[in-house]
């Protein structure tokens, strides 16, 4: 039988291994369990079942749960799988995930702030600009929800078929951290409900395990990185992921072609929407990416849409850093502020809230470069740019 109701927050996230995925949901029962197979076998006769690791979860604003993770690792690489999560007679709705290749060329899609509670915007823009991505992976920069504490925006965030073939690899933005909304915001210490949901790499710092971490995705090297609350600018977690950042990349030995960095809160996006980012944020983290030679950096937070020339050391470089505010993939927007215009490394500003329209990036990466076009939700081409690969030595 079909239970949808029994099975909830069903989850594909990716792992630093090409051939293994993770996969969480919430249960209300224990000993359910997961049977995948290859797409042909839509009968599910040649499954495989793998049992996950059951954790009871209580947190204060929702029902008790049990959360569910497990691995599946040795994939096929460039195959479609199917599975289902099944207790007793009882089976959820069929999710898909094409697992990773070793290819040259491969794409992803990537977001930023959905954000604003039932708004009618964001699943059908994913809809739309899932159908260009052959793998069906997507990255977000944060702030899913508007209130990470309130489990009634989880259910709106889940709440059809938009996620059940596709690859998520997401981190926190600050609203993951807001138990209570706006305007009387009671600040959680972790995103608990957050990280139920999402059974990401444990590869980050310790304080920020789960929201912190780092994967690949063919031959890139995608960094995660946590910005903590809004009130929390200046935080020791930065110290820690500073420390972690460098170590890292050390130990990678230049093991990709190409580096991206994943940030909620905007290094060069406004001053006035969050000035403490470059008071406490740019002095961490820019010369580490420029020391790694970091080839895009994405965020969003401002809810403007603005995209910098290559930039070094605060200069626009033919070799240097394309930082994308990807500005808003839900129904929020600001007017861009006179900053963006005036400091001589933006390329390009859109205004969202005068065109009223919210905006996602389809990347496609080659040998040698990474094309990225940006799209509006009435699939309109509203930038593109091209990051040419770095000799690395």
């Amino acid at each position: 039988m079909n239970d949808n109701n029994l099975f909830k927050y069903i989850v594909v996230t990716p792992s630093v291994i090409n051939n293994q995925i993770r996969i969480s949901y919430h249960t209300l029962v224990y000993n359910s369990y997961l049977e995948y197979t290859k797409e042909d076998d839509i009968e599910f006769k040649n499954s495989i079942i793998i049992r996950p690791k059951e954790i009871e979860f209580d947190y204060e604003t929702i029902d008790k749960r049990i959360v569910c993770n497990l691995k599946i690792s040795n994939l096929e690489l460039n195959t479609k799988y199917i599975f289902r999560i099944r207790y007793l007679d009882n089976y959820s709705e069929i999710h898909s995930f094409k697992s990773f290749n070793n290819n040259d060329e491969y794409d992803m899609l990537m977001f930023c702030d959905f954000q604003h509670f039932n708004n009618n915007v964001t699943h059908p823009f994913i809809k739309m600009m899932k159908e260009k991505c052959d793998s069906k992976f997507m990255i977000c920069s944060g702030d899913l929800v508007d209130t990470g504490g309130r489990i009634l925006e989880w259910d709106w965030f889940f709440k059809d078929d938009t996620f059940n073939d596709m690859i998520l690899a997401t981190t926190c933005g600050d609203h993951e951290y807001w138990k209570t909304p706006f305007p009387n915001v009671i600040h959680m210490e972790r995103p608990f409900i957050y990280n139920s949901i999402f059974n990401n790499e444990k590869n980050g710092i310790t304080n920020a395990l789960n929201t912190n971490y780092y994967i690949y995705y063919n031959r890139t090297l995608i960094i995660f990185l946590d910005m903590d609350n809004s009130n929390n600018s200046y935080g020791a977690l930065f110290d820690d992921e500073v420390s972690w950042f460098d170590e890292t990349l050390k130990n990678q030995s230049n093991n990709y072609d190409y580096l991206m960095v994943v940030m909620h809160k905007s290094i060069y996006g406004s001053k006035e929407v969050d000035p403490n980012v470059r008071k406490y944020l740019t002095n961490k983290f820019n010369y580490l990416f420029d020391k790694y030679q970091v080839d895009l950096v994405l965020s969003g937070h401002d809810h403007i849409y603005s995209r910098t020339y290559p930039i070094r050391n605060d200069e626009i470089n033919d070799e240097g850093i394309i930082y994308l505010d990807l500005g808003s993939s839900g129904n929020k927007y600001r007017n861009p502020t006179i900053d963006l215009y005036e400091d001589n490394l933006h390329a390009k500003v859109i205004n969202l809230k005068e065109k009223n329209y919210c905006l996602g990036a389809y990347l496609r990466i080659k040998y040698d470069k990474i094309i990225v076009d940006i799209y509006n939700n009435f699939n309109i081409l509203m930038d593109s740019f091209i990051i040419n690969k770095k000799n690395r030595g």
